[in-house]
Formats: C-alpha cells, structure tokens, sequence
C-alpha cells in the first residue's frame, strides 16, 4: 500500500520526508527533555525506578510505593510486570490488552494471568481492539493480530510514517481496517484479508484520532496544513461528505447520536465544545471552557452524556442534545492526554501529577485522589476492577485495584 501525492514528483516527496522525519525526530527529542524535566520537579525519588527490561512479564501482589502529594496510596487486586515500558491499556470483556514499546500483551482482568504475548516492530501509541482482532501501528506500518491467539493475520506497509488506526463493523458491510499516515493519509483494509478497499489523501495533517461510527458508516477526524479543519467521511468509499474549519487547538471528535462533538481554543486559556450535525455539519451548539484543548483529550460518551477534559484540568459532563453543562469540576492538575472511563457511578482519569482521579459521575464531586505509584500512562475498566498502566516502575507496569477500595479518603 502507498500513500504519496501522485501530482509531485517522487524524489521530491523523498526529500520531504526526509526532512519532516527529521523535524519530528527534534521535536521527540525536546518533548523527552521536557517531560523528564517535569516528572524530576514533580518526584525526584521516581527516576530511581526503572522498568525491567530482562525476561517476560510476570505477576505480582506487590504494593505501590510512591505517593503524589494530596493523595493516598492504594493496595492493589493484582499487578503485571511488564517487559518493556507500557503505553496505554485496553480492556474489552474479561481480556485487558497491554500495549508496551516493543510488544502487545493480552491478560486475564481477574487475576493478570497472561493469556499470550507477541513481540512487535516498535510498536506507535495508536491501536484498536476489535471482536476478533487487534490493530496495531508500528514503525513499519500497520499489523492486524488474531484476538484470541496474537498470531498474525496480516501486514500492510507504508512509506510515510504510520500514524492513527481504528475498526470499523458497519452493519450492512464488511469490517474494515482504518489506518491513517501522519502525512494525510487515509485507508481502509478489509479486516480478513488485508486488501485495500480504497485510499485517499487528506488536505492535511492527520491531527488526533480517527473516529468511527458504525451504525451509519461515518468517519470523522480533524486535519491540519493551512488551516484547521474537520471532516466527516463517509466510511464506504472514502469520499468527505462535508468540512468545516475549526481552531488551532482542537481535541479528538466524538459521535453523539446525530452530532459529532469537539472541544477547541485558539489560546492556551478559554475555548468552547462545540457539535456539528452530521448529516451536513451545520453547527448546533457551543459551550464555553476554561482551557484549550490537544489530540491527546479524547471526549467520551457514556449514558447518553458527554464527559470533556481542557489542558487546565476542567472536567466537564455536557448534555449532546443541547449542550448544557450538567456539572463541572477543576481537579487543580493540568491534563495534556486523557481518556476517561466511565464506571456505573464514578468516572476515573489521570493528571499530569501522577494521580488517579475517582469523580462522582452525577454531581462532579471528586470522591479520590489516588497515588498510582508511577507514571500513569492509560486507565481502563473491568469487571469490578480499575486497571492503570505506568511507567518508570521495576514491576507492576499494570496494576489493578478494586472498585469497591475507590471511596473518598
């Protein structure tokens, strides 16, 4: 599979990816910097702590040690160590899906017990779980693995740089792979075979996530190159039903019924959510924010309801249908990626202070501040457990916790 701009010349499109590699290698380098930085002004006593890197994974029962300040330790259900250093956690049915920085890892939710683990190609913080496969972005480009096994069902390359995947199961066609570059490019793969079911170029960067939904065979996914735009697509042919421009600093979009939500800012500080309707993109509502908005910041619906985190730490629960704020909480932290899990009546997310965060899902109270121990790096929800995947420890890179300990300190 190739994605490239037929209307430039080859060699010149090699040129500048050349050069575009090496921006983005600079720009990974200054962010390691920074983020190190950071997490040394934050604990000092964490960077003693290194992952294992020898061997494969293993269980333990083995407490968290560390502490952020305003935050209480908690003991655990069970925890993974891990071989390498995780990126972020997944969980569907009984099965919790590990993503590390050289291999994928498939767990048991009840007790951690490994059920297979496959090495992969410097694997990229973009993949998907379906019914029967996973999806992985790697530095080569694209993997689908059998869910139950981890073998490998099949391989698809690319010669720009591998960027956001998702699933697709219309319910009147056949599943499809979704993988996007981060140069723009866009694809669909049949989810059996691997083949190519068509492929276009976006007007732009790909900025976040690639969002599906499956009832009506929608895509929608925001892009970046001379102004900021999203753009929904249909997902049978490619082809961009309708776009509209939006602000520099804009958040994964989100399907809620018959809109598409995301959050943006043009600044660091105030910025809105705002919904289009799908069918044509008209806009139906804004609701103001305190913070900006990145990527990384994922909206997430859950019992009808909208739940929304800004850079500045705002965590908001939105009506769809009109955009009223339902409640709105600041958990004092700033918050640069975020995902949040919905569990019956608590919503659990992270913060850039180490801490995992239990909020009342009907008043927006926050109800814990709980110590992870390291870095979190992901969360994720099973069968009366909370499981939260970090960083810069020696063992228990997946630690899991019961929900009935998540009770105010």
């Amino acid at each position: 599979m190739t994605f490239w701009n037929p209307t430039q010349p080859r060699r010149a499109v090699r040129r500048r990816r050349s050069r575009t590699r090496r921006l983005r290698w600079v720009a990974m380098c200054s962010i390691a910097f920074a983020s190190v930085w950071l997490i040394m002004s934050i604990s000092p006593a964490v960077l003693g702590a290194r992952p294992n890197e020898q061997g494969r994974g293993t269980r333990s029962g083995t407490s968290p040690t560390g502490k952020s300040q305003g935050a209480r330790a908690l003991s655990k259900a069970w925890g993974y160590t891990a071989s390498d250093e995780p990126q972020d956690v997944l969980v569907d049915g009984a099965t919790a899906f590990l993503l590390g920085s050289r291999s994928l890892t498939a767990l048991d939710t009840s007790n951690g017990d490994e059920h297979w683990r496959v090495t992969l190609d410097a694997p990229n913080p973009w993949w998907a779980v379906g019914r029967d496969a996973v999806i992985v972005s790697t530095a080569t480009g694209f993997v689908a693995l059998e869910r139950d096994s981890g073998e490998t069902r099949w391989r698809a390359s690319a010669n720009e740089f591998a960027g956001a995947v998702s699933l697709l199961h219309p319910r009147d066609s056949i599943p499809a792979a979704l993988v996007a570059t981060q140069d723009g490019g866009l694809a669909a793969l049949n989810l059996k075979t691997g083949t190519t079911l068509w492929a276009r170029r976006l007007p732009g960067r790909l900025r976040g996530l690639v969002v599906v939904d499956d009832a009506n065979a929608n895509i929608a996914l925001v892009t970046e190159g001379a102004t900021t735009r999203v753009q929904m697509i249909d997902a049978q042919n490619g082809i961009t039903r309708w776009e509209g421009e939006v602000t520099d600093r804009t958040s994964t979009p989100v399907f809620a019924g018959d809109s598409v939500v995301l959050g943006m800012a043009q600044d660091e500080i105030g910025g809105e959510v705002r919904a289009y309707r799908v069918s044509d993109g008209k806009q139906l509502w804004s609701s103001p924010t305190v913070g900006a908005f990145q990527p990384g910041l994922v909206p997430v619906l859950a019992g009808g309801q909208i739940y929304v985190v800004d850079e500045l730490g705002e965590v908001m629960r939105i009506d769809p249908s009109t955009g009223a704020r339902v409640w709105r909480r600041s958990i004092g932290e700033a918050v640069l990626i975020s995902r949040p899990v919905i569990m019956g009546k608590v919503v659990v997310l992270t913060d850039y202070a180490r801490e995992v965060l239990i909020i009342d899902r009907r008043t927006g109270k926050i109800r814990s501040r709980l110590a992870a121990g390291a870095v979190p790096v992901g969360v994720a929800a099973a069968k009366e457990l909370v499981l939260v995947a970090q960083r810069l420890v020696r063992t228990d890179q997946l630690s899991a916790y019961r929900t009935k300990d998540l009770k105010p300190t």
